[in-house]
């Protein structure tokens, strides 16, 4: 396994950095975002597009970045910034692997709406939703710096029918999750991002299911672990023992009947007709290059 040092993990726009350090309380804060979005233009655009996807089920298009700040609010608006930076800055090298993990992510955000509406309802759905569309970022990060590693995973994943995590045991290969919490520490992101980065898998899940102590700060990591794990098993080719293992969890987890737990699953299956419209929309921004990325930052950097 690498050490931590040979890990070379991007750092977050500067623009980005500057909003993540605003005080939560400052009353001007909204207007003080959208003024410093503004001054990193292919960000700004790059937030629109996500706003307007149909990711945000807005019932009208927004203009600019101004009046989605005005639309959404400062906390939404946070959020969709950084999902957007994470958009530009991980571009990779390989558009097809990085719109497989932009599938996911939207897919299992999408599921999070539908487990939490259904089994958690003092779940912030809005905050667990931009953690679980960011919990895959390990592997953009992977893609992105060690994109040889990320082929042989692909590769051992899909001829032993694994899930990604016991790839990388197999391989004894840096974990996704562990590249996930590298970037949020460096980015500075919420500690509830980096949960949702580190703790995702069947694993995590379990722990969960067996700690009861205080339900009020495991739910929202609940919600995650759930939704990645339905997303795994309505999509991904996996072998009946692992199938079995995930299966067990979330039953344990949502205490379910097996004919709800269908029920589920077919659900959260059709949900893949609305990820594919909101890939589409978010075209322009997944077919932002590493180069123009880099670009984007330096020219942010110039412009303070």
């Amino acid at each position: 396994m690498l050490p931590r040092e040979k890990v070379r993990i991007p750092g977050a726009p500067q623009v980005l950095r500057a909003i993540l350090r605003l005080p939560q309380a400052d009353r001007l804060g909204a207007a003080v975002e959208a003024d410093l979005l503004g001054m990193d233009a292919p960000l700004a655009g790059s937030v629109v597009h996500l706003v307007n996807s149909g990711y945000y089920r807005l019932p009208c298009r927004v203009r600019d970045v101004k009046h989605a700040v005005a639309y959404l609010g400062r906390d939404e608006i946070r959020r969709a910034a950084t999902i957007a930076a994470v958009m530009r800055t991980l571009a990779g090298q390989d558009p097809a692997e990085r719109r497989a993990i932009w599938f996911h992510s939207v897919h299992a955000a999408l599921a999070s709406r539908r487990i939490s509406d259904s089994f958690f309802a003092a779940v912030d759905v809005e905050q667990v939703q931009t953690w679980v569309l960011l919990h895959d970022v390990g592997k953009l990060v992977y893609l992105e710096v060690m994109p040889d590693s990320y082929r042989r995973i692909r590769v051992h994943r899909a001829d032993r029918a694994l899930t990604w995590s016991a790839a990388e045991r197999e391989l004894q290969l840096p974990s996704h999750a562990l590249l996930g919490a590298m970037l949020c520490s460096r980015w500075s992101l919420p500690e509830s991002v980096r949960n949702a980065a580190e703790f995702h898998e069947v694993e995590s899940l379990r722990a969960l299911n067996d700690d009861d102590d205080d339900p009020s700060t495991t739910d929202d990591l609940r919600v995650v672990c759930l939704a990645n794990l339905c997303c795994n098993l309505a999509t991904e080719d996996l072998g009946a023992e692992q199938r079995a293992e995930i299966r067990e969890a979330i039953l344990d987890a949502l205490g379910m009947t097996e004919g709800t737990f269908l029920l589920l699953m077919g659900e959260i299956y059709e949900l893949r007709s609305q990820v594919t419209g909101i890939l589409h929309a978010l075209s322009p921004v997944l077919s932002t290059s590493t180069s123009e990325a880099a670009s984007s930052e330096n020219s942010s950097s110039r412009g303070r």
